[in-house]
């Protein structure tokens, strides 16, 4: 399962090991930078979508594909928005977790 912090910026906060093994990259590598600077692509529309929809305050629960190596996995994603002390949202907390095999069923 990745899981990982980004504050409203979109900057990584934290990241877990299995989200640094999805970059290929030393944890230290990707905090403080945003997915599009890691990736070197655009952040696709419907995470974005789910992203700021965290930032209003709803959390949300999407199926999403990925294709790494010519195989597509079924990922369920989770973000849901962390708040502050005074209530405000001050990032999101996401987690993805491979589902394949459990869709395919």
């Amino acid at each position: 399962m990745r899981i990982a912090h980004v504050g409203r910026d979109l900057r990584y906060r934290f990241v877990n090991r299995a989200h640094c093994d999805r970059f290929a990259l030393p944890r230290e590598a990707i905090l403080g930078h945003t997915r599009e600077e890691l990736t070197g692509l655009p952040t696709p529309e419907p995470v974005l979508q789910q992203i700021n929809q965290a930032l209003d305050g709803r959390a949300s629960r999407v199926d999403v594909g990925e294709t790494h190596d010519g195989e597509t996995r079924i990922f369920e994603r989770h973000m849901i928005p962390d708040r502050g002390v005074d209530g405000s949202v001050v990032g999101v907390y996401t987690s993805s977790a491979d589902v394949t095999e459990r869709r395919l069923e």
